[in-house]
């Protein structure tokens, strides 16, 4: 869980939406998810430049991140009583 308050101030919010984009494959639904979701892919980029460093730039490593995003707003499955923040 992610103890950062500005990002998890969406989290009641982008479960419902998100099972509203798999119903419903809004582009611009999946677009405004993204946006919230860009404070957190760009911590985690931050928070593991140290691995990377060397390898990639950073806006290539948040190119990944959306990419990774847009994948769990597909396989997200709000049945198995995790939260999508878990």
């Amino acid at each position: 869980q992610c103890s950062d308050p500005s990002i998890g101030k969406y989290k009641p919010m982008i479960e419902k939406d998100i099972a509203l984009y798999q119903k419903t494959k809004s582009i611009q639904l999946r677009n405004e998810l993204l946006e919230q979701s860009l404070p957190l892919i760009r911590k985690v980029a931050k928070q593991t430049r140290n691995l990377y460093v060397n390898h990639l730039e950073f806006d290539d490593v948040v190119s990944v991140g959306i990419l990774s995003m847009l994948d769990c707003f597909e396989q997200y499955d709000e049945s198995k009583g995790l939260s999508f923040e878990a």
